[in-house]
């Protein structure tokens, strides 16, 4: 296919004209004329250019290696000597040089067939005149004169240094009748790898030989200077140059005794450290002796300092070349499709003057284009798919369009994907891809479709339970737990082979049916604070998964209560305040006294009837708050009460004696003194009477009875007795003791009474 149109630039002698070339035209070379090359849609300059010889015609590549944008026809005629050039950023005009260092024109050495890289390089010509930047027409001609100051090095540097491809024979004929006198060798002359100079007879031409083939020459000035300078130096070689002066009358001086130099090799290298592929199914590194379906793989490298340019070849086919950056590196991406089959690149370091380094190590690999056939011989069903494909392919499985699965089909082309879990219930499209170690796909198969049914096993919850230790048992629907681990248990249908366990929407886990149907399960990490819903799905197998079963409701609360507050209690009551709608427990030395539920407005109290006065010595009493989920606020500072009440005194004997537990008074009415308590006590004071008889006879006890002591603080407030009475009291007396559970003797109680303190009860309040 023609490349794109091109822009053409001759400039000849004084003259320049402008054309734009039909992509793959042809243009007859013109001796000793510069072309500057320029694709038509584009502003600046291609720094690479590739060209390839073909008989006496040059064929010039710049946007591809498949068909040329531009021949330059008898280019390699007699004589002909044209340049290609091209123009900088700045204007500045610069001839394309080979990267093998033969010369800015070096390309006239190409062999019938061969190609070779150029680059834009080497010193500038001359300044691109204004004229041929602005003009637009195309075909006409535009005298340079005008626009030739301080570039007339133009015309020049294209004349100054001739290769010779035809021999060395003498084109300076003799005219006739002139004189015989050979002129005299130049004493004063160097050359080296840029070029050389020196001194010769005036108006003379100096002929420069290297190893005895002529190379070049140049007309001697007026005052019998010569220089012949190259625009980019030799490359690497060993060189012997000699030079002969030819006089206007064609008379010969004879070859100088030889100038021999050495130009070492460049040490520069370019490598090649990854080839890349960018195609849908293999995207990455091509590895040496790799597959790609890439027929246009990227290269990447890196590069001596110094290097120019690295060109890149497929054996010995150039691919082309790209510019070193200056850190170093270079990547390139051939212009047109490398061909099926193997492939082994290899690059070359251009260090511009310093020539070519050695070629890299080569990276082999393959190029695959070649999709794989699709498979003939395969099935699918809710168990698996299988079937035959290209041996060591990739078997990518697709259900409904989307990824399923892949597998690697072995060495004899047989390849199976059997599912872990067989396809549940649905309805199912199954296709199959294969994809070749290259990458190639083989496209999607025509669908196999299949349905399998629902099922119709169910697992249920029974019961929910909870471990913790204020809430043992089971969380009813809709009920509180702490348990953030509660145990799950249920039934299950005939068939069941696992169980599946959500909260809402969250799979929290599985277990196994047991062969008796039943199941159970407890989470393995702690459900969250607040609501849950957790449901089962009974999965059998081959037959899929069951419907969900109702939801069972509860909130986990972990949160513990906050304890008690205004709180007191003994053996007989207590109150306080607590979380609405949690549970009070009261302790007694650390046995449980009672639980009391807490109402809606926060308090709790209870009395207790029929409790035994408090033995002598220590009493603890505390409470502990339980909310309804079961969680435990801790037990509260205890309360500490010491019962030892102080002996009471007989205040009706003289001097006043003590009355101690279980001793027998003497008086029938024996008062006891409550002061001698102190304050702050109350209680009960137990006595009981006894009968005497004179006679002999049996004592008979009488009925013990009880009065409660008021506090007494309260009995000095009302101006009461301090007096406990032994005996019995009027009614008036009786007013004060409004705590007074008896206040009568047992009817049978004989004049001669004898009272007995049988207990003293009292607690620090």
């Amino acid at each position: 296919m023609p490349g794109k149109n091109l822009l053409l630039t001759t400039i000849h002698g004084q003259t320049a004209s402008r054309a734009v070339i039909a992509g793959g035209g042809k243009v007859t070379a013109i001796a000793d004329a510069q072309y500057l090359l320029q694709m038509s849609d584009e502003r600046t300059a291609r720094d690479n250019i590739i060209v390839k010889r073909a008989g006496d015609d040059l064929q010039i590549f710049i946007d591809g290696i498949d068909e040329p944008n531009l021949t330059l026809e008898n280019f390699y005629g007699d004589e002909t000597h044209a340049q290609l050039c091209n123009v900088d950023a700045d204007g500045q005009i610069h001839a394309y040089l080979r990267t093998d260092g033969l010369g800015s024109d070096g390309h006239l050495l190409l062999a019938d067939g061969e190609s070779a890289p150029l680059f834009l390089g080497g010193p500038a010509l001359g300044v691109m005149p204004e004229a041929i930047g602005a003009t637009t027409d195309h075909a006409a001609a535009i005298p340079l004169w005008p626009y030739l100051a301080g570039a007339a090095a133009i015309g020049a540097a294209g004349s100054a240094y001739h290769h010779h491809t035809q021999g060395s024979g003498n084109r300076h004929a003799a005219p006739s009748g002139s004189g015989t006198t050979p002129p005299a060798l130049p004493t004063e002359w160097s050359a080296d790898r840029w070029g050389a100079s020196g001194k010769a007879e005036a108006g003379s031409t100096v002929v420069l030989y290297e190893g005895g083939t002529k190379w070049a020459e140049v007309e001697v000035d007026a005052r019998g200077d010569w220089k012949l300078t190259r625009s980019d130096p030799i490359g690497p070689g060993t060189y012997s140059f000699t030079v002969e002066v030819i006089d206007k009358a064609g008379n010969s001086s004879g070859q100088t005794e030889p100038i021999e130099f050495v130009v070492p090799p460049w040490s520069g290298k370019a490598d090649i450290t990854q080839v890349i592929g960018h195609t849908d199914n293999l995207q990455g590194e091509i590895a040496p002796d790799g597959l790609t379906n890439d027929a246009r793989p990227q290269l990447v490298g890196r590069c001596s300092t110094g290097t120019v340019f690295v060109s890149i070849y497929d054996g010995t086919t150039l691919l082309g070349a790209t510019k070193a950056l200056s850190d170093g590196t270079w990547s390139f991406t051939p212009d047109t499709d490398l061909s099926e089959g193997p492939h082994s690149l290899t690059t070359v370091a251009f260090g511009g003057w310093s020539g070519n380094g050695e070629p890299s190590p080569a990276w082999n690999f393959t190029v695959d284009t070649t999709p794989p056939a699709l498979p003939t011989e395969w099935s699918a069903d809710r168990y698996g798919v299988s079937g035959k494909a290209e041996a060591d392919s990739t078997v990518v499985i697709y259900h409904n369009s989307t990824k399923w699965a892949d597998v690697v089909a072995d060495k004899n082309g047989d390849w199976h994907c059997t599912f872990e879990e067989y396809s549940g219930p649905g309805t199912y499209s199954f296709t199959v891809e294969v994809i070749d170690k290259a990458g190639n796909s083989s496209g999607q198969t025509e669908p196999i479709e299949f349905v399998v049914p629902p099922w119709s096993g169910k697992a249920d919850i029974t019961q929910i339970i909870g471990h913790t230790d204020d809430l043992q048992g089971e969380i009813t629907p809709d009920g509180l737990t702490n348990d953030a681990r509660p145990q799950l248990v249920g039934r299950c249908s005939t068939g069941t082979v696992f169980v599946r366990i959500y909260d809402g929407t969250t799979l929290l886990g599985g277990t196994k049916a047991l062969s008796d149907g039943t199941w159970s399960f407890t989470p393995d990490t702690d459900l969250s604070e607040g609501p849950h819903s957790l449901t089962t799905v009974a999965f059998g197998g081959w037959s899929g998964n069951g419907e969900p079963s109702p939801a069972w409701n509860f909130t986990v609360d972990t949160i513990p209560p906050a304890l008690a507050t205004d709180w007191f209690v003994d053996n007989r009551s207590g109150s306080g305040e607590a979380e609405p709608g949690s549970t009070v427990v009261a302790y007694h030395n650390g046995e449980k006294l009672i639980e009391v539920p807490v109402g809606a407005d926060g308090k709790w109290h209870y009395t207790l009837d029929n409790q035994q006065p408090l033995v002598t010595g220590m009493h603890t009493f505390t409470v502990e708050v339980i909310d309804k989920a079961g969680n435990s606020s801790g037990l509260c500072a205890p309360l500490e009460v010491c019962v030892m009440p102080p002996p009471l005194d007989d205040d009706e004997h003289t001097p006043a004696s003590s009355i101690a537990i279980g001793s027998t008074t003497d008086g029938s009415n024996y008062p006891i003194n409550l002061s001698d308590l102190g304050p702050g006590w109350t209680g009960n004071i137990t006595i009981a009477a006894e009968r005497e008889k004179s006679t002999g006879a049996n004592n008979d006890a009488g009925s013990p009875f009880s009065r409660s002591l008021p506090a007494l603080q309260d009995l000095l407030t009302d101006g009461a007795n301090n007096m406990f009475p032994m005996g019995s009291k009027s009614a008036s007396e009786q007013t004060d003791w409004s705590a007074r559970a008896d206040t009568s003797y047992p009817s049978a109680i004989s004049t001669e009474l004898n009272a007995i303190l049988l207990e003293a009860n009292a607690s620090l309040l």
